[in-house]
This record gives C-alpha cells, sequence and structure tokens, in this order.
C-alpha cells in the first residue's frame, strides 16, 4: 500500500472518528425534552398504525396509550411545539425514514402562518431528535434562517456547547416518556367562550402553510399511507374559526377526510381546559381520543392487536401509561384538578362531598364532579345542591355503575358490582380511587377543605 493511500485512510478514519465524537457530544449537550419524547418511538417506528402530527395542539389533544386501551391501535404523538407546517412537513419526511404507518393524523393550526417556523428553537428541538441522514439535511437548508444555522441544526453540538455547566443527570441517562408522545396537561383553567363563525379564511397557494400541506398530502399519496386532517378544538379566534372552515375546502379538493373539533361539541371549556387561550388537560384529551377512535373504526380498516403477542410491548406501554396517570393524581393539589384526573377509563370513583360544602356554589366544582363518569351523569348532585345535604357519587368507569346518595345518613360502606366500598369522610370532599377491574385501592386515596381566604379546596 503506497504512503499517499496510507495518509487518505487515515484522514478518513480521523474524519469518522471527530464525527463519532461530534455525535456523542451532541447527543450529551443536547436538550432531552424532545429525545425523551421519542426515543421509544424509534425503538418500534415500523410498528405503528398511526402517527399524530401538528403543534402543540396535537401534543396534548391525543392520547395514543387510549386508543390501544379501546380499540389495539399502536400510535405515537409526534406532534412538536410550535412547529409550524413547513416545520411539520420535515419532521413527516424523517419520520418516515424510520416508519411506515397506515394513517397519518395531521392538525392544521395556524395554517396561514407566514413563515416556515413559529420560532427558531422549534426547528432546532425539530431536528434534534432525528439521526443524521439525507432528509435531515435537507430539511436544515430549508428551515435555516441563516449559512451558519446549518451547522447547527445538523450538528446540535454547536449550538448546545456552552451547556456543559447545566447538565444533569438526566443529560446522561434521561428519563424516557411513557406516554407515546403525548404530553398530559392536569390542571383546570376555564377560557372564554370559543369564537364560531361560517366564514373562511382566504388561504391561497403562495403561504408556506398550504404549500407545506400540499406537500404532506402528496407525500403521504406516494407512500401509500391514508391521511385525516384535523383541526383540535380550543378558544380560537373569529380568524382562526375561519381558518379552520376553510380548510375543508382543500380537504375536498384531494378527497381527504377532515374533523373540525371547533364545529363540534366534543370538549367543555369550563373542564376540559390547561390554559385560558390554547391548550387542552387530560379530561380534554380523553374526549378527544375517544372521539377520534370512534372515527377511525368507522373510517378507516386498522387491525386491533390487542391479542396479537408481538405487540406485547404496546402492553407494557399501557401498564406504564397507567402509573404515570396515577401520578398526576397524587400530585394534585387542588380538588378541580384532581376531579379532573379522575375521568378516567380505568378507575372507579368515590367522592364524599359534606353537608353545606361550598363545592355547592363552585359552578366549574360542579361540572366536573358531573365529568368524571364516562357513561352517563348522575342525576342526584344538583339536588344535593339545593338542598345543601351531604352527597356521595360512585363511579365505575370500566363497567359504567353509577351510584348516589343524598342526605345526612350515607352509608359508612356500599355495595358495587366490584364489591363492598368504603365511602370516605370528612370535613370537606374526600375522594378515593379504586382499580375499577380489580377493585383495589390504587392509594390514592385525599381529602379536600376549602380555604376561607382563596375559596380553592386544597389538600387537607
Amino acid at each position: 500500500m503506497s504512503k499517499g493511500i496510507r495518509r487518505l485512510l487515515s484522514f478518513m478514519l480521523c474524519l469518522l472518528l471527530l464525527g463519532m465524537m461530534l455525535s456523542c457530544l451532541s447527543q450529551l449537550t443536547m436538550r432531552k425534552t424532545e429525545f425523551s419524547r421519542f426515543a421509544q418511538f424509534f425503538r418500534h417506528s415500523e410498528d405503528y398504525d398511526v402517527l399524530f402530527f401538528g403543534t402543540s395542539h396535537v401534543i396534548n389533544g391525543f392520547a395514543p396509550i387510549d386508543l390501544w386501551d379501546e380499540y389495539g391501535i399502536a400510535a405515537y404523538n409526534c406532534g412538536l411545539g410550535g412547529s409550524a407546517m413547513p416545520t411539520t412537513y420535515w419532521s413527516i419526511v424523517n419520520s418516515l425514514d424510520h416508519s411506515q404507518p397506515e394513517l397519518v393524523i395531521l392538525d392544521c393550526y395556524r395554517l396561514n402562518y407566514p413563515d416556515k417556523y413559529f420560532y427558531k428553537a422549534g426547528v432546532q428541538r425539530m431536528l434534534d431528535q432525528y439521526p443524521l441522514s439525507l432528509n435531515k439535511l435537507r430539511a436544515a437548508v430549508d428551515l435555516c434562517w441563516d449559512s451558519g444555522s446549518i451547522t447547527e441544526l445538523i450538528f446540535p453540538f454547536a449550538m448546545y456547547h456552552s451547556r456543559w455547566n447545566e447538565l444533569t443527570e438526566n443529560d446522561f441517562s434521561p428519563v424516557l416518556s411513557e406516554t407515546n408522545g403525548f404530553t398530559a396537561n392536569p390542571s383546570v383553567s376555564v377560557p372564554v367562550q370559543m369564537s364560531r363563525s361560517d366564514a373562511k379564511y382566504p388561504l391561497t397557494d403562495d403561504m408556506p402553510g398550504v404549500e407545506y400541506l400540499k406537500k404532506i398530502i402528496r407525500l403521504c399519496s406516494d407512500r401509500g399511507i391514508q391521511l385525516l386532517l384535523t383541526y383540535l378544538p380550543y378558544p380560537a379566534t373569529q380568524d382562526e374559526a375561519e381558518e379552520a372552515n376553510a380548510i375543508a375546502d382543500i380537504a375536498d379538493e384531494y378527497g381527504l377526510d377532515y374533523i373540525n373539533f371547533l364545529e363540534l361539541d366534543v370538549i367543555d371549556l369550563d373542564t376540559d381546559m390547561f390554559d385560558s387561550f390554547s391548550h387542552v388537560n387530560v379530561s380534554g384529551a380523553r374526549k378527544i381520543t375517544a372521539y377520534l377512535g370512534e372515527y377511525i373504526r368507522e373510517h378507516f380498516s386498522l387491525e386491533d392487536h390487542r391479542t396479537d403477542a408481538s405487540y406485547q410491548w404496546m402492553e407494557e406501554a399501557a401498564a406504564a401509561y397507567r402509573d404515570y396517570e396515577a401520578s398526576l393524581s397524587e400530585g394534585a393539589n387542588l380538588l378541580c384538578d384532581y376531579l379532573m384526573l379522575m375521568r378516567n377509563n380505568d378507575w372507579a370513583a368515590v367522592i364524599t362531598v359534606n353537608e353545606g360544602s361550598p363545592l355547592y356554589q363552585d359552578p366549574v366544582l360542579m361540572k366536573l364532579l358531573e365529568n368524571i363518569s364516562l357513561s352517563q351523569a348522575p342525576c342526584r348532585l344538583r339536588e344535593a345542591a339545593e338542598t345543601g345535604e351531604a352527597y356521595l357519587l360512585y363511579v365505575d368507569n370500566r363497567s359504567g355503575q353509577l351510584l348516589e346518595y343524598v342526605g345526612p345518613d350515607l352509608p359508612a360502606s356500599f355495595s358495587a358490582e366490584l364489591g363492598v366500598v368504603t365511602a370516605g369522610m370528612c370535613q370537606g370532599v374526600s375522594c378515593r380511587i379504586l382499580d375499577a377491574v380489580t377493585g383495589e385501592d390504587l392509594g390514592l386515596d385525599r381529602d379536600f377543605v376549602f380555604s376561607s381566604d382563596t375559596g380553592f379546596a386544597r389538600v387537607y
């Protein structure tokens, strides 16, 4: 071997080692938020039936494990906060390098945005999660804001090299998401009323959002992937409501299914919003996902994998998600948040309200009590509120059983389909959560008392 060839090989080896070192340093120093959300996706990327894409509305609005529990659909939430449609397009392109889902569900919020990204950090977070590839390079070139930013987008170490003093244990051993990409919002906020309109916002092909939506439509068609468009519910402005209406024309043009949730009464703004302007909470996500699951069952033919032994990993993911749901309730210190989280397919809830409770004067708490049952609203709660008498509500969301007791002689225990259930009693509002399959107490019992200063009911 000549000296020149040896030098060339040595140079190439040095470049390879340098690339590997930069890759490792990038992996270490990059922020782990999106890495933690997407790591599980790459472990089983070839096996997902459904992938969700869009903004934070998607991250907070679609709960993939609920689709698994009810329909046996293996799904992953690939939504990205601050992802305008062009950024979402490249997220889909890079995801499809690893996956061939049967159905892509794409939310079309802010289609009329005049730029390719909402903010630069959103582009960086989107590309951080994907390994180096030709499509990652193409995305960086298309979305970059100047020539120097391409290097930062391809090699995150160029962006994050100054984070050395911020590194924590989570950077070395990241905690991975137990939610298949879903981010659960565990609080309640009551926004202003959602706007509605029959008019349509003028969407044109020179808008980046429209241009890249049509690219996504062609991409999915070329790959043989079905596409469902959505516009998720939130307290939309009139312009946003008109944008949602206009997307129906694009769906019709390409023969696509489209769900405009702004036109539907799927969520209740009094119980299902996490903030006052944009994002749903866990209860809202469950309602949206339940509606979507039925829609998929009626309009798309997706296989139920729950009896397929090769999908045991999804059962394990579902078990981890149930533990995660319990941890949300364990951390809820306000009665409004705790009641919202009680709307759970796998739980039986026991709530005792003390005689003369301030809860009866709070319309949101009253609605949250009525919101716990998935199958039927309690019919005696309003009666108890009118008389001020003590009240006991039992809801089994697995069987659909609902029991109510009103008056001074509430039972200390009672018979239900799960067996004999013990009721909690306190000087405020007592709550218990049982496993709706086994009847086991999940250890989430809480007593709430109302503060005379704030009016909020907190953990006693």
